[in-house]
């Protein structure tokens, strides 16, 4: 008796596409947008948590890729989500940082003018200016330190960081003032500093002033 042996059956291109179909993790896909949304840091260091978001996510979809002994796919998506997030998280720290040292090492000397002489000018060329820096003088922040008059003694402290949005700069500065003989206690200022981000030179503005009367 001869052995016959049962083959099987061959199977159509619509069964074949579904033996072969494999689901895409959609954790991938959003990694991948989450990635790219990613650049937005370099707009406004504030949204840092999205790269971070999008790295965790990633790292969550390869994880259930490998888990799913090849039923699921999308590995190059969340790779490339990955790489983005790092990408721009770490590009949106460093020139965070970068400008910061940046704007400190040039504020204090940039721009100044070196003389009484070229400041008196520079007010009487310009009314606005004057008005300005009137309006400033006259804030009651300031009134203790104007009437120590000549004998105001002003100590620049520290440079307590910046902020960055679309269009502005702003720079937080402390600034320590008494009398030249010691009888008034030390009290502390801070100001803030700001100017326009698409303009060509520098032109700072003070844009507030407090008066830190717990120093």
């Amino acid at each position: 008796m001869s052995a016959t042996s049962t083959l099987p059956p061959s199977l159509n291109s619509h069964e074949q596409g579904l033996v072969q179909y494999r689901s895409i993790s959609k954790l991938s896909l959003l990694a991948l947008g989450l990635g790219l949304a990613s650049a937005l840091v370099l707009v406004n260091p504030l949204l840092a948590p999205i790269p971070l978001f999008a790295a965790v996510i990633a790292l969550l979809s390869l994880r259930g890729i490998r888990a799913s002994g090849g039923q699921v796919v999308g590995r190059v998506p969340a790779i490339a989500g990955l790489c983005l997030a790092m990408l721009f998280l770490g590009w949106g720290i460093s020139a965070r940082f970068s400008r910061a040292w940046t704007l400190e090492s040039r504020l204090p000397a940039h721009g100044r003018m070196g003389s009484a002489a070229l400041r008196k000018e520079f007010y009487e060329k310009n009314p606005q200016a004057l008005a300005d820096m009137t309006a400033l003088f006259a804030r009651p922040e300031l009134r203790d330190f104007i009437a120590l008059g000549k004998d105001a003694k002003v100590r620049f402290d520290s440079f307590d960081g910046n902020e960055r949005t679309t269009h502005v700069d702003r720079l937080f500065l402390r600034y320590t003032f008494s009398d030249a003989q010691g009888s008034v206690a030390p009290r502390a200022l801070k100001i803030t500093v700001k100017r326009q981000q698409d303009e060509d030179h520098v032109d700072w503005q003070i844009e507030s002033i407090a008066d830190d009367r717990g120093f």
